[in-house]
């Protein structure tokens, strides 16, 4: 330490910056990036600064929407009980909330398998912006244990509640066999994308029968996704006349 100077290891200069603007200001930088404040957050953590801690949480929450609360939901759940003390009442339920209506409703873009686009309103989102492709296996998993518990409680709540009483007992089995099938396969292709993403098919193929496929029943997935996770397989072993057993 030189005289008159002090030097801070532990903080990238951007976040103490934005600190320093806070406690100036008392504005939380709004318009930084997630890393940086979920950083600025870290940092009033550990320096025990309650009321900048407590404004970022509240600004997580509030701008918590379909295309941020995954990454915000993600950090939180790691983040254990450390914000027990400043996050706003019900703040981690209406993330958890969110984030389990943006799973049932728009799974496809979140696995990276819907053939649109995502909105030009979650291109506005920039880099809070997060899909399955993005995640660790142990996010991945937690994510698709939600999607998993959600299907298993869709398909009980019609099997018991949704029924017609005038519709034929086959066409009402057909139909719960034909959305369990949409479900499964929509589980199936997010794995298989997961695996295939940006190249890392030979690193994150042995995860596929260590960990992810029993989050699908194999019998139960359609065409397309039985086709994909063949050409998965062809690919991990390279040898393209293998299929997926």
């Amino acid at each position: 330490m030189s005289e008159g100077r002090v030097t801070f290891h532990e903080v990238d200069e951007d976040v103490f910056r934005h600190i320093l603007e806070y406690v100036y200001t008392g504005r939380v930088p709004e318009r930084a990036s997630f890393e940086v404040l979920r950083d600025v957050l870290l940092a009033a953590n550990m320096w025990q600064i309650q009321d900048l801690e407590s404004a970022v949480l509240n600004f997580l929450v509030r701008e918590c929407s379909p295309a941020r609360c995954l990454k915000i939901f993600l950090f939180l759940n790691s983040s254990g009980d450390l914000f027990k003390e400043t996050m706003p009442d019900g703040g981690r339920e209406s993330v958890e909330k969110l984030l389990a209506e943006t799973i049932r409703d728009r799974w496809q873009i979140i696995a990276g398998t819907a053939a649109a686009a995502a909105s030009d309103a979650d291109a506005d989102e920039g880099d809070f912006c997060a899909s399955l492709c993005d995640l660790d296996l142990d996010s991945l998993k937690l994510i698709l244990s939600i999607k998993s518990d959600q299907e298993e409680i869709a398909d009980f709540s019609f099997s018991f509640n949704q029924v017609d009483g005038n519709c034929p007992l086959m066409l009402t089995t057909f139909y719960i066999q034909c959305t369990y099938t949409y479900m499964q396969s929509d589980i199936c292709l997010g794995v298989v994308n997961w695996i295939r993403h940006d190249g890392n098919t030979a690193e994150r193929y042995p995860f596929l029968s260590e960990h992810l496929d029993q989050y699908f029943c194999l019998h139960q997935i359609s065409s397309s996704a039985s086709t994909a996770l063949t050409v998965l397989h062809a690919e991990a072993s390279g040898n393209e006349e293998v299929w997926y057993t």
